[in-house]
């Protein structure tokens, strides 16, 4: 089971990634632009897991249920999700 330290961990690991506070006083990470096909593949890759809510139509947020995710699991999609918004400079010096 993943844990909110593994989140943290994991998405402060990818360069150019910034940790912020939304509104709600809920932490967020972020990288460059949104990618929302990659979004629907994920919520119907595993429902359980993966899920949104109305107030994120629109917007490339995918919630999480950490009781329901391995950290390897996490790890991965973390990592997918910022190759795929990060800057590609950002992402030429992340790749071996």
């Amino acid at each position: 089971m993943a844990t909110w330290r593994d989140v943290q961990r994991i998405a402060l690991s990818m360069p150019g990634a910034i940790e912020q506070t939304t509104k709600s006083g809920t932490a967020e990470w972020l990288a460059n632009g949104p990618d929302l096909e990659m979004k629907e593949v994920l919520l119907a890759s595993e429902p359980p897991v993966f899920f949104t809510t109305p107030h994120f139509d629109g917007y490339c947020a995918v919630l999480v249920r950490l009781s329901k995710i391995s950290a390897k699991l996490l790890g991965d999609v973390i990592v997918e999700a910022w190759l795929a918004r990060a800057p590609k400079r950002a992402v030429a010096a992340y790749r071996p």
